[in-house]
């Protein structure tokens, strides 16, 4: 893992159970993070330790200290997902900071390797917008918003599958009750503390432009900024980029109002597939995470590709209903005679694709070279 920024008066190097050989390899506003030698598995993984108590103000530290709930309540709903950052552990530590205890990945983030080897073809983009949309439909079930989706927030695992992670700015419904004292504790001594400052919550060139513009974030926000970072992946940059001198303001109207660059070396299916995605309006986008991966399962599929498996959990209720006995149903699977509960088919997905086929694509347009 790895955060942008620094952290003034960098905490003291952790003392936890089982871990070993702590070495920073990632610092933000909210959080440092460490990778360690567990020695009992013989492995590396990450530490992620909250910085809220060296925030310089109450209100800072009061907006850490709930990110931090919000990313281990996230990351503890989408357990087990294959294309989700693993957690291990959550502990507090002797100062009262809350840990996370992570999958170390040694090949970086998506972002580095871009920069590093350059884009990638746009067929092996597309699978893996299909496993990173796989990720975030699992977690909109699961009541979590990233809310800052981008390539500096994909790791890479060892076989090169992405990883969605960090979820430091992840919204998360219904919070348990109990929390350890150290993640629920956001007074600042005078009143209640504020959860979190109003401010756009995001990065500006994968941000939906309705979050730019102070609207709260959905499902669809988070739809375009997979699209965005998918862009990425295929051109090298995002959509939008700040032009040498260019004002953040500036930077800010482009988005709003223009037409997003045409993907380079892409067929038209996925350029219009990435319009549609990137819309100003989020009704004019395709209607989920999982209705983007299908997009993108029918341009590979129009293209002759292989595409990768999508991977969604069931709602909670679909869980219950496993444990109880009730089998879910593959898509290659025998059909069953009861009228299938589309919150549980979670493996079939023809209701969905129903979905997919409703979504409005913009119509085939000039395509307009990249540099332009």
């Amino acid at each position: 893992m790895a955060l942008d920024g620094a952290v003034p008066n960098l905490p003291e190097v952790p003392g936890i159970p089982g871990l070993r050989d702590f070495t920073v390899i990632g610092r933000g506003a909210f959080a440092v993070v460490y990778r360690a030698r567990q020695e009992a598995l013989d492995r590396d993984v990450a530490v992620k330790v909250s910085t809220v108590d060296v925030g310089p103000s109450a209100a800072e530290r009061a907006a850490g200290s709930r990110r931090f709930v919000h990313e281990s309540v996230a990351l503890g709903r989408l357990s087990g997902h294959p294309h989700v950052l693993a957690v291990h552990a959550t502990g507090t530590l002797d100062d009262g900071r809350p840990y996370l205890v992570l999958d170390y990945a040694l090949r970086g983030t998506l972002h580095d390797h871009i920069l590093r080897y350059g884009p990638l073809p746009w067929h092996q983009a597309a699978r893996m917008g299909i496993q990173l949309a796989g990720a975030l439909e699992s977690a909109h079930r699961r009541g979590v918003l990233h809310r800052d989706v981008k390539p500096q927030n994909v790791l890479l695992s060892d076989t090169g599958a992405p990883l969605l992670a960090d979820f430091g700015s992840a919204l998360a419904d219904a919070l348990p009750d109990a929390l350890p004292d150290a993640l629920s504790n956001t007074d600042d001594g005078e009143g209640d503390a504020p959860v979190e400052p109003v401010r756009v919550v995001g990065s500006v060139p994968y941000c939906a432009p309705e979050v730019l513009d102070g609207s709260p974030a959905t499902a669809l926000s988070d739809v375009y900024s997979l699209a965005a970072t998918i862009f990425f992946l295929v051109a090298g940059v995002p959509p939008f980029v700040a032009a040498p001198d260019e004002t953040l303001a500036g930077l800010y109207l482009r988005i709003a109002r223009d037409l997003p660059p045409v993907a380079p070396s892409s067929p038209d299916g996925l350029v219009r597939l990435l319009d549609a995605a990137l819309a100003k309006d989020p009704a004019h986008r395709p209607g989920g995470a999982l209705s983007f991966a299908i997009g993108l399962t029918d341009v590979l599929s129009a293209a002759r590709r292989s595409a990768a498996d999508l991977v969604v959990v069931p709602r909670p209720a679909a869980v219950r209903a496993l444990s109880a006995g009730a089998g879910l149903e593959g898509r290659t699977g025998a059909r069953r005679a009861v009228t299938p509960d589309p919150n549980a088919e979670t493996a079939d997905l023809s209701e969905l694709a129903a979905r997919w086929r409703g979504v409005r694509l913009p119509a085939a347009r000039d395509r307009r070279s990249f540099s332009s």
